[in-house]
């Protein structure tokens, strides 16, 4: 019905699928990794555009490249999908975006991903609670529409 409904609206609809990625070598595993994107100024969920074959193997192998981790050492659980209407502060526009969640796992984290904070290729990855990122004004303006929806369905 929401998706007849939307469509009638002639929007455009952004779909992209949200990858959550647990501390998982932690006992008591209650963090998320985030990245920090500079034109953004802001931390992220890991966020590609869905592909309408294989999106999984997809996601994987852009996880692999950019974690360099061998893909067989991430396994993601697809969660759900949900249309969300949000104002882009990018952009200036109110957009509309599916977004396919999906819970994801390392089996084997270097010692490199364990640390609090890291960088590969000139990028800033951050384990973060979700308290914590609630409580980031900045990412919350941006962002809050994803981290309920994580907060939600995964925690």
């Amino acid at each position: 019905m929401l998706f007849r409904d939307i469509e009638n609206l002639n929007e455009v609809i952004h779909a992209f699928s949200i990858v959550a990625i647990k501390d998982t070598f932690n006992e008591f595993s209650n963090r998320f990794l985030l990245y920090y994107d500079k034109a953004w100024k802001c931390w992220f969920f890991f966020s590609f555009k869905t592909e309408e074959n294989g999106n999984e193997n997809f996601i994987k192998q852009k996880l692999s490249n950019i974690l360099k981790i061998d893909s067989k050492k991430i396994n993601l659980q697809y969660i759900s999908d949900r249309i969300q209407p949000k104002y882009s502060e990018k952009d200036k526009i109110h957009k509309v975006y599916q977004h396919s969640l999906y819970k994801g796992e390392i089996t084997a984290f270097s010692d490199l991903l364990k640390n609090d904070e890291f960088e590969i290729d000139n990028i800033s990855y951050k384990w973060w609670t979700i308290d914590e990122l609630e409580s980031d004004s900045e990412i919350m303006k941006k962002n809050a529409d994803v981290i309920s929806y994580v907060k939600e369905k995964i925690i």
